[in-house]
């Protein structure tokens, strides 16, 4: 499967992705974490699936499935699609720590910030605000992450959180599981 490949690629050469290296509220997202994550998908461990999403998700991770799902389509040609990959990656790398049930919104702004950082590694500039649910607390977070900074502050953690809370994708989100089930 070319998807499979391509983001097999993305994780293994890219050597932005190297630089993804930060810590939100306790969850960590070191380099070396999505070449486990590569490791578990050439495995077969997680599974990277084209098919329908849902409204307004540009791609998902189900951690009950173990399952990468982008659209149909799709391809890891562009910034803003590597981005999406690193994101849902991100995912995947909560699922692997197997943390059991855990903050939601958390997970997700770390995701975002995530696919942010590693945009504004390759670009020197802020990416597109799909990228970051037009939060200007992520877009600094993920700015700061792209700077080298380790330890983000609290309170544009808590505004990113609010920030994500607020996105209609996210307005059911509580808990996430994280089961680590391969």
């Amino acid at each position: 499967m070319a998807i499979k490949n391509d983001i097999l690629t993305l994780l293994r050469t890219d050597v932005n992705v190297g630089y993804l290296n930060f810590q939100m509220r306790g969850f960590h997202v070191r380099w070396f974490h999505y070449q486990a994550i590569a490791g578990l998908i050439e495995k077969g461990k997680i599974k990277i699936i084209e098919g329908k999403l849902q409204a307004g998700a540009a791609a998902e991770y189900d951690d009950r499935s173990d399952t990468i799902r982008v659209p149909k389509g799709f391809k890891v040609n562009n910034l803003q699609n590597k981005a999406y990959i690193i994101h849902e990656c991100t995912h995947a790398i909560f699922d692997f720590q197997n943390m059991g049930k855990h903050d939601g919104i958390l997970n997700e702004a770390c995701c975002y910030v995530a696919g942010i950082a590693y945009y504004a590694f390759k670009t020197l500039q802020i990416p597109p605000l799909e990228v970051s649910l037009n939060s200007m607390s992520l877009m600094y977070l993920g700015t700061a992450v792209s700077l080298g900074d380790y330890n983000l502050p609290m309170d544009e953690i808590d505004q990113a959180m609010a920030d994500v809370k607020g996105n209609s994708l996210y307005k059911n989100v509580t808990t996430y599981g994280s089961n680590s089930n391969w």
